[in-house]
């Protein structure tokens, strides 16, 4: 079974959050961009000193998995926008009775992504390749593999199953097996020059501290390493032992992490490390939590409504009031065009840099060089729907939620959870079974509360997670191409941010459009009043019966 060398070291968990909001050090900062601006070049460049990523990407034939997932899609329209590829292949499986070309076709005529600038974008350069990550080689026919191993000079490897529960066995197949065969066509690419994984911030939350750099596996203390030679047979191993399970924090399969996902994109980059570090260029690209545009494809984009869209939705409906939040963490959110960005910018450095240059894990957050709080992010989002609200808004917004690092807030939130919630659902789905109509509101809840339950572990702790690389890439662009790139998370004006993210939220999510917000303030005041009304009646109702009944036992005793 499973074959193991030990070696002792110290386990730090991830930190539950202070008191003390976490700051920025001004004066290291400075020292460090004084650095990376200071330092001596070795490379080899005859006419510039700057990494040239445009001229790098000038004619190169790329390869994406994922590119109809949210990163992908934006990986996607970046490349096309930037004008310079020479052609770029999407790996797609049949779908729903669609044949790959026509999921393509599909997702560039009726994506919004694409439309923001479709008249930059060339998309006779897009090319559907009929493939599943889950089947050994791909699935590729002979001919596809062929073209593929012939042409591709770049992979962006992005395809992977995010959600965070299930059965364990999908997640090996689809996060770790599905890495494996395609870095496996890697190795048969004759001009390949870099391949990028992207994994998460949060593979290795078991520890407070995360470096940049390739951990072991490990679920208790010692660590236990696997030697090269046994990586694949520990993943039949784990596949054997727990693949029929549906493991919950804290079960054995995980190894320490919270969730089936980061779990298997922690042994997604052993098996890299492992197995293919003497193999490929390959650099393994950890974003925190993505979320909206910053800029691009237009400010404010989102298409999932996974996560932070999520909680926006939820509370500027007025379904969620409370979560399981402690507004004290820092929210460790990074915007989907910042990531992609330094996608585009890392793939190039790792093919043009010498290789002891290369960087083989790079972290691409914020909580450390521009930190927002869970708190401070929630807060503005709330400000910004009481003044552009959701036309599909069904009860007044919620006040400032009572963080649950107290005795008070954990108790606000148990009774909040019991009669704001599913008190409310179960009064509001019979009121909607009287008319004659199918009931919805409990289910949402309890689907909002799962996915709350899911999220506890990120929001009610926070980590430090080392960021040096990027910024040492970052800093070798020249300034025309970090216009280009745009990716220094230290510039982002938050509460802007968190002002487009919102409004993004209403625009791409809710499809509500920007003439209906007169429309919705009017309801929101409606709402509101008739909320108030409710209550008011409510609190008078329930005096006047204590009143009566003090009435009626004065009487009694006359």
């Amino acid at each position: 079974m499973f074959r193991y060398e030990t070696l002792i070291e110290t386990v730090d968990a991830p930190q539950r959050c202070s008191n003390n909001q976490t700051e920025l050090n001004p004066t290291y900062l400075q020292e460090l961009l004084s650095s990376q601006q200071q330092r001596p070049n070795n490379r080899q460049q005859p006419t510039s000193d700057y990494l040239n990523v445009l001229q790098f990407y000038q004619d190169k034939t790329i390869l994406i998995t994922g590119a109809t997932g949210f990163i992908g899609k934006v990986l996607l329209e970046k490349l096309l926008r930037v004008g310079v590829i020479r052609r770029i292949y999407i790996l797609l499986r049949s779908k729903h009775s669609k044949t790959p070309h026509e999921r393509l076709e599909e997702l560039l005529s009726k994506s919004p992504c694409f439309q923001f600038h479709r008249q930059r974008l060339d998309f006779a350069k897009v090319f559907a390749i009929e493939g599943d990550i889950t089947r050994k080689d791909l699935g590729l026919s002979a001919q596809d593999q062929r073209r593929l191993t012939q042409e591709v000079d770049v992979v962006f490897h992005s395809a992977a199953s995010v959600q965070f529960k299930g059965n364990l066995r999908i997640f090996i197949e689809q996060n770790v097996l599905g890495t494996d065969y395609t870095m496996n066509l890697c190795t048969k690419m004759i001009g390949l020059k870099a391949v990028v994984y992207v994994s998460t911030a949060y593979a290795n939350c078991n520890l407070s501290t995360v470096e940049e750099k390739v951990y072991p596996l490990n679920f208790t203390i010692p660590y236990a390493y696997v030697n090269d030679e046994s990586i694949d047979q520990f993943i039949s191993d784990i596949l054997w032992k727990y693949g029929n399970t549906w493991p919950k924090r804290g079960h054995q399969a995980l190894w320490g992490r919270p969730n089936c996902y980061t779990f298997s994109k922690a042994l997604a980059e052993l098996l890299l490390a492992k197995k293919y570090s003497n193999l490929l260029p390959y650099v393994i690209c950890r974003p925190s939590i993505v979320t909206h545009s910053a800029a691009e494809p237009t400010p404010g984009w989102c298409d999932t409504k996974n996560g932070v869209s999520g909680a926006m939705i939820l509370g500027g409906l007025g379904i969620a009031r409370t979560m399981i939040l402690n507004g004290k963490c820092n929210a460790d959110v990074i915007p989907v065009d910042h990531v992609v960005n330094s996608l585009i910018v890392v793939a190039a450095h790792t093919a043009i840099v010498p290789v002891e240059q290369r960087k083989q894990v790079v972290h691409l957050t914020s909580g450390q060089r521009n930190p927002i709080t869970w708190g401070e992010l929630l807060d503005r989002s709330r400000e910004c729907v009481a003044t552009k609200p959701f036309m599909k808004q069904i009860r007044p917004l919620a006040q400032k939620p009572e963080t649950i690092d107290t005795m008070y807030g954990r108790l606000s939130h148990q009774m909040t959870k019991i009669f704001s919630h599913y008190g409310f659902a179960l009064l509001a789905d019979g009121l909607i079974m009287l008319t004659g109509n199918k009931p919805f509101l409990m289910n949402i809840t309890k689907r909002m509360h799962l996915g709350f339950d899911t999220l506890e572990p990120f929001t009610n702790n926070e980590w430090q997670f080392r960021h040096e690389n990027y910024q040492d890439i970052y800093y070798q662009l020249s300034p025309h191409e970090q216009e280009i790139f745009q990716s220094d998370v230290g510039s982002l004006d938050w509460m802007k941010y968190v002002d487009n993210a919102t409004l993004g939220t209403r625009r791409y999510l809710l499809n509500d459009d920007d003439s209906t917000i007169d429309r919705a303030m009017k309801r929101q005041k409606f709402i509101n009043w008739a909320h108030g009304s409710a209550e008011a009646l409510a609190y008078l109702g329930i005096f006047g019966i204590i009143w009566c009944n003090i009435f009626a036992q004065h009487i009694h005793q006359l």
